[in-house]
């Protein structure tokens, strides 16, 4: 079964963080490597710059989807990931297992897209 979610990330003048209350997470930060690799594909994808208030969704399933950026491959621990096209290593926090409750997928699938306002 492919289930897809979509959070907004948000630039908080030192990191990506986002909100998902429908999983009872407020502020939740990207880091060790994930809130990089974000600002990465914000800037290549929809060149967007990392400034306060930047924002943006972010769409993600643990299964290939139409038009996706990145696809992240797990390595040697279950919270490491590459990105198999570019290389970039980063790590995911145990907030992941709110939308992966069996715990981190293989694979991460994910594509970035520009909020209108």
């Amino acid at each position: 079964m492919n289930s897809i979610f979509t959070i907004s990330p948000y630039w908080t003048g030192s990191t990506w963080a986002f909100d998902a209350e429908e999983v009872g997470l407020l502020g939740e930060p990207f880091v060790s490597g994930a809130d990089a690799i974000l600002s990465a594909i914000v800037k290549r994808e929809l060149a967007l710059e990392t400034e306060k208030g930047s924002q943006f969704e972010l769409i993600f399933s643990a299964e290939g989807f139409p038009s996706y950026h990145a696809c992240f491959e797990r390595q040697e621990t279950d919270i490491d990931y590459q990105d198999l096209d570019h290389g970039d290593r980063g790590w995911l926090c145990p907030a992941t297992l709110k939308f992966f409750p069996n715990g981190h997928p293989e694979k991460l699938y994910i594509q970035v897209r520009a909020i209108n306002k």
